[in-house]
């Protein structure tokens, strides 16, 4: 569905510019890069123009990083089982927004917007449902993948870019006891993280199982 604009129409507007045009040019450009002066210039008209669709860089960035996470496949619908499927959700998660630190830092600051949030976990919750959950707890299980996913992103986020100060001598001669064995046990601290968010996922998984387990077998 094309989205109006919030004005009326003024007599020098580009006929064919829509907000639908702008999110468009828009998500093609890193969040980091995006400017308004650049979305401007690659639809040809006056910076103050895109003011008629929105309020300014930060909602155009929003509405960016929302199209562009809309569109992608976080998870997969192959008939999977739920577990499966619950992790595929969150490594793919986990991995959009490691790769693209415009989107995660867009996420944990301003979010991706109520609409294009609610269709994204609507997804997985469906999937769940689908899979035999009672909504209440699609909706607990898809929230927290989500939540992890995005927590597991900012870690190794981080670790990605303190790795140098990681891999020297920084930590070594410290006599403070917790230190020192981390000093030890750096590189099971700071590698292999790329699983970081089905290893954090695990836990919730396995206990989700042994409950519908039981429930299956009580006959409830």
């Amino acid at each position: 569905m094309t989205h109006e604009t919030r004005s009326s129409r003024s007599p020098g507007r580009p006929r064919l510019l829509t907000l639908d045009r702008i999110v468009d040019v828009a998500a093609g450009i890193a969040p980091e890069d995006l400017s308004m002066k650049r979305v401007a210039e690659a639809l040809g008209v006056g910076i103050a123009t895109l003011y008629d669709y929105v309020q300014g860089r930060s909602e155009l960035v929003q509405l960016a990083v929302a199209r562009r996470v809309e569109t992608l496949p976080l998870a997969v619908d192959r008939g999977q089982g739920w577990e499966d499927y619950l992790f595929d959700y969150a490594g793919s998660l986990q991995t959009l927004m490691v790769d693209n630190p415009g989107v995660l830092e867009q996420f944990v600051f301003s979010g991706f917007g109520l609409e294009a949030e609610a269709r994204i976990s609507g997804r997985l919750m469906l999937a769940l449902v689908k899979r035999g959950f009672a909504p209440a707890e699609a909706v607990k299980l898809s929230r927290a993948a989500g939540y992890i996913a995005v927590g597991a992103a900012v870690c190794i986020r981080r670790v990605n870019n303190t790795q140098t100060d990681w891999g020297n001598e920084a930590l070594d001669g410290i006599d403070e006891e917790g230190l020192e064995l981390l000093s030890e046990q750096r590189d099971l601290y700071t590698k292999g993280l790329g699983d970081l968010a089905k290893e954090m996922l695990r836990p919730l998984v396995d206990e989700t199982a042994k409950k519908r387990g039981r429930l299956s077998r009580s006959g409830t």
